[in-house]
């Protein structure tokens, strides 16, 4: 299996934080791999694990708190935020209303304590 998400994505948007485009195209690519599965796909099952997966890759040390300081950074910029500040803002949220709506899985402790360590860590970051 290819981790597209935690060896290629993750460290780019890191490496990269300040080139709005790189940052953009990531953070789109990684709001599609989150978006909730159909209930009705014959593989909801995988694809509700895999985004748990993913999910736990976000709450690794530093990893949410490039996403917050993207945030921040566009908040700063004040009356000089561009349109792509805005489009990154946007995406950034619906990313993390993505992560934070996976459904949980039954009787698996990991990913409550992966949902209650996320929910932790945007409060750490006041996000």
């Amino acid at each position: 299996r290819f981790n597209v998400v935690g060896d290629h994505l993750l460290p780019l948007i890191a490496t990269h934080r300040h080139d709005a485009d790189i940052v953009i195209s990531a953070t789109a690519l990684l709001y599609v791999l989150t978006m909730p599965p159909p209930a009705d796909s014959p593989h909801y099952a995988e694809l509700v694990a895999q985004q748990h997966a993913y999910k736990r890759r976000f709450v690794q040390p530093g990893v949410l708190h490039v996403f917050a300081a993207l945030l921040l950074d566009a908040e700063a910029a004040g009356a000089a935020r561009t349109q792509a500040d805005v489009n990154l803002v946007e995406l950034v949220l619906f990313l993390l209303v993505n992560l934070l709506s996976v459904p949980p899985a039954p009787a698996d402790a990991r990913v409550v304590d992966t949902h209650e360590r996320f929910v932790q860590l945007l409060a750490d970051e006041n996000v």
